[in-house]
């Protein structure tokens, strides 16, 4: 995979949906064993310690953010994974199924590769870290993708706070978008 780290964009690649279709063969990972697939469903990737792990980039006020976007947006449903605790099937299977997957920047987010063709993701980064391999990503397999750098990032560890009012400015044009395209639903609902 060529330019992961550098702002030259992507365009589709037969390499990269072969194998991410070879992937999916391998574990029996189909539409049609997902009756569900046309919901409204985001997928939030955590990261929190484990094993003693020290980890960087926590997103600190996550619990209180999907709380309000599941209100916000009550025709989704939102969960919260920790893919150190999914096998390597439950992880494929559970973002396969996703309509949007989000999280902070860190390696959970390379499970995009199983994400279906124009699908959402937001990648929320710390300020000054600009990486784009899970963008580019995106791109080879003609997904949707945007990031988020607002908030307030928290020490060396970059951890980070998102502040709701910037947050729902940014994320209510692309949940608008991504609903407003699935068979089922035609708009936006919120309280």
């Amino acid at each position: 995979m060529q330019h992961l780290n550098n702002e030259q964009p992507c365009h589709g690649s037969l390499a990269i949906k072969d194998f991410r279709d070879n992937v999916l063969n391998v574990y029996q990972i189909h539409n049609t064993y997902f009756e569900h697939l046309n919901e409204c469903l985001v997928t939030v990737i955590t990261r929190h310690e484990y094993d003693g792990r020290t980890l960087e980039r926590v997103w600190v006020n996550e619990g209180d953010i999907v709380s309000k976007m599941q209100s916000r947006y009550p025709s989704c449903t939102f969960r919260v994974v920790d893919f150190v605790l999914l096998t390597m099937s439950a992880q494929i299977q559970t973002i396969y199924e996703s309509s949007m997957v989000l999280g902070m920047h860190g390696a959970g987010m390379a499970n995009v590769m199983w994400l279906r063709e124009s699908k959402y993701v937001v990648e929320i980064f710390p300020r000054n870290k600009f990486r784009y391999g899970y963008r580019n990503l995106c791109q080879y397999l003609g997904c949707h993708y945007h990031q988020y750098r607002g908030g307030f990032d928290l020490g060396k560890a970059a951890n980070k706070k998102i502040e709701s009012v910037s947050w729902f400015k940014f994320l209510d044009p692309i949940m608008e978008k991504m609903i407003a395209n699935l068979p089922r639903n035609s708009t936006l609902e919120r309280r």
